[in-house]
């Protein structure tokens, strides 16, 4: 199964945690239900993608 994409602008650096919020956040937990451990794809919307894993699930992020 292929990673789901997100929109993060700016996208982490490497190593650096990040919490996905707001619309992409509530959309991420409500309706695609990402569960810890997943791997997700971050891109900036303007080419630049980042693969990450789900380390936290909460509400809305």
């Amino acid at each position: 199964m292929a990673a789901t994409v997100f929109l993060a602008d700016p996208l982490p650096a490497p190593g650096e945690e990040y919490v996905l919020a707001g619309d992409e956040g509530r959309h991420a937990a409500a309706v695609r239900r990402v569960r810890v451990g997943e791997e997700l794809v971050l891109s900036d919307g303007a080419g630049g993608l980042a693969r990450c894993e789900a380390t936290a699930v909460g509400r809305g992020r």
